[in-house]
Order: structure tokens, then C-alpha cells, then sequence
């Protein structure tokens, strides 16, 4: 099996798992969604596929490869709003569950099975695949975006100055690492349209959370997953539950108001702080050496919080 990626190339697939996981309905339900929270160019199912030829180049497991292909293929409820509602430990313990009864529902167990390989470690921590900081997953991300924007000579030197060094993926000068960086500073997506996207994960947020307080759902009935809670939350009645939902129905509009704003909304988006062998033949991260990096990344930091006020559209 051949698959063309417009950031890797050609690449040839033989291995028989691999083919039948790629064509699998786990995989091929993400061809037409982009990647949650990240910019809007990237789809999912090519971000999928770039993230485990990446595993292929710089780790070959194919426990690892198939890891990759799956690591972003669970369906994020509302977007994110599980993330508003959810403190962290709780949060990943919903992701976990969700995951599970995702590829068992896909029959990916019995798929994995029939090749010999235990489906136990798809549950297993994988930070080098999607880990936060710089791991495979951040590198396809910005990469593949940048490619989206026409930058296609930077990517292809990135790719070349990517190597492994202790277990890490690094760059192997500080000059790949830097370049890199300038992909990330080039495909940081808009920031009004980030606002008006991540507006309605809060509204519905404000939603779920009143009827938690209402008692209306309970914190279980998250758990199971959000599917059937919307309805729930139309025949509630109240008055936060129904101004929300007629805001999410009818349309609005979003304005910066640092003056008493309805919502600070953090806006998440990553800065990518890339390994690199410097010339002391030491392994460095960008931020230990660059000050354009450091000030640029304090800047991102900065601009995630912006007050806002909602309003119904006119």
C-alpha cells in the first residue's frame, strides 16, 4: 500500500495491520474533521497518518506506529467543554474511558488481535507520540500547517535536521530548531477567529455547569459521555440553561471587553519549545538560548486570556 502525504511524500505501507488500521472506521470517521483545538487546516486523519510516519522514521514499533495513527481518533465531546467543566485528574480519567469504549466500539481490540498484538498498549503513556512539549504529535501539528500556508521549503529542512538523541527527537543543530520556531510563529491561526470558535465552548461550558449546580445532570452523567445531555438540558428550563442554549441557536456576536467582560477565555494555544544538539555537543531546548523565542513565547502566553463580552447576534 502506497499513501502520498503532502508533507512526508510517497510512502510505502507493507505491513498488513497497518493497512487494514488506515482504512479502519476508527480512522477514516476523522477524514473530514480538523484537529481539535489547533488550527483549522489541519486534518485530522492526515495529521493521524504524518504523526505515525514519523513513529515509522524515528521509533519503527508498530505498536507505536498503530499508538499514533489512534492518538487523536476518540471523538472530543462539544469541543472542549469537557475540559471547562472537568478538573484535570477527573479529565483524564474521562479521556481514558472515552478512548476505551471508543476502540472497542470500532472493534480495533479484535483488528490488533488478529496481528498478534495486545491492545493493552494503546493505554499506555506515550509522550514521545503526543506528549505536551515537543513530541512527534506538535511536530506533524506544525509542520503540516505550515505546509497548509506554502512554507514548503522551511519543512522540508526541518525534516532533514530531525534526528533521535537519547530518546528524544531533537534537531540536529540549532539552526533546524530555529527554523522550526519560525514555522510555528507563521502558522499561529487567527486569533479573533480562535475567539469566536472557543465563545461557544464556554457558553455551553456556563450551560452544563448550571445544570450540574441544578442538579439537573450529574457529574456521572458526564462521565457516560455528552451525548444525550443537551436534550437533557432543553427540558430544563432555567434561566442560565435557556440563555445559553438560545445564544449557541440564534447566533452571537463576540467583543473584546477588558471592562467588565462576560468570560475570560484562554485561548490554548501551544508554543513549541524544540530540542536541538548545540555545538557543545548538548542537548538544548530553544528557550535555554534564544531570546526571540523567549519573547515571543511570552507574548503567545499573554494574548491567550482576552476578556470578552457575548452578546445575541443582531
Amino acid at each position: 500500500m502506497k499513501v502520498s502525504d503532502q508533507v512526508y511524500g510517497e510512502v510505502d505501507i507493507r505491513e498488513k495491520v497497518l493497512e487494514e488500521m488506515l482504512d479502519s472506521e476508527a480512522l477514516t470517521r476523522l477524514r473530514a474533521s480538523p484537529v481539535p483545538g489547533t488550527n483549522p487546516l489541519v486534518n485530522a486523519y492526515r495529521h493521524a497518518l504524518g504523526t505515525m510516519i514519523l513513529t515509522r522514521r524515528f521509533v519503527g514499533s508498530i505498536q507505536w506506529q498503530v499508538a499514533a495513527l489512534l492518538h487523536e481518533s476518540a471523538p472530543r465531546d462539544y469541543g472542549g467543554v469537557i475540559e471547562l467543566v472537568l478538573d484535570k485528574f477527573v479529565r483524564v480519567a474521562y479521556d481514558a474511558k472515552k478512548f476505551g469504549e471508543y476502540v472497542r466500539e470500532k472493534r480495533v481490540p479484535s483488528l490488533l488481535e488478529r496481528y498478534g498484538l495486545n491492545p493493552a498498549f494503546l493505554f499506555e503513556e506515550a509522550p514521545l507520540i503526543g506528549g505536551a512539549g515537543f513530541s512527534l504529535h506538535t511536530i506533524d501539528q506544525t509542520l503540516r500547517a505550515a505546509v497548509e500556508h506554502g512554507y514548503r521549503n522551511v519543512v522540508q529542512k526541518c525534516l532533514d535536521s530531525l534526528t533521535m538523541r537519547d530518546h528524544l527527537i531533537v534537531f540536529d543543530a540549532r539552526e533546524g530548531a530555529e527554523q522550526f520556531f519560525e514555522c510555528g510563529k507563521l502558522v499561529q491561526d487567527d486569533k479573533a477567529d480562535r475567539v469566536q470558535r472557543m465563545a461557544g465552548t464556554y457558553v455551553l461550558a456556563r450551560a452544563v455547569n448550571a445544570a450540574l449546580d441544578a442538579k439537573i445532570i450529574s457529574m456521572k452523567d458526564l462521565m457516560n459521555g455528552t451525548q444525550g445531555i443537551r436534550g437533557t438540558l432543553y427540558g430544563a428550563g432555567t434561566d442560565d440553561i435557556r440563555s445559553a442554549l438560545d445564544l449557541l441557536d440564534g447566533g452571537f456576536e463576540v467583543s473584546v471587553s477588558p471592562e467588565n467582560p462576560e468570560y475570560l477565555i484562554n485561548l490554548k494555544r501551544e508554543v513549541p519549545d524544540p530540542l536541538f544538539v548545540d555545538v557543545d555537543d548538548k542537548v538544548k531546548r530553544l528557550s535555554d538560548v534564544s531570546t526571540q523565542y523567549k519573547a515571543w513565547s511570552a507574548q503567545v502566553q499573554k494574548e491567550n486570556e482576552v476578556p470578552i463580552v457575548i452578546v445575541p447576534e443582531r
